[in-house]
């Protein structure tokens, strides 16, 4: 949230699956994701209705998450 409101100044939902379901979210096919957009995962595919991560795209091959609260972000491979 702190990322991409201080890269947008836009305001997100606090929780991954409003921001998944909010209106101020577009999505688009990952083969046309772009720096700086969002990542969503869900429990078994399920984005509707079952978020479980979210992460910001770096790069065609890489993504920049935090996995939970105290821990350190991270750069990984899609």
């Amino acid at each position: 949230m702190h990322a991409v409101y201080k890269a947008t100044g836009k305001k997100l939902p606090h929780k991954a699956q409003k921001q998944y379901t909010s209106r101020k979210c577009m999505h688009v096919p990952l083969s046309q994701r772009k720096k700086g957009d969002l990542v969503f995962w869900g429990t078994n595919g399920n984005c509707k209705r079952a978020i479980k991560h979210v992460a910001i795209v770096k790069n065609k091959q890489k993504t920049t998450n935090a996995p939970r609260k105290g821990k350190p972000i991270r750069v990984q491979n899609h």
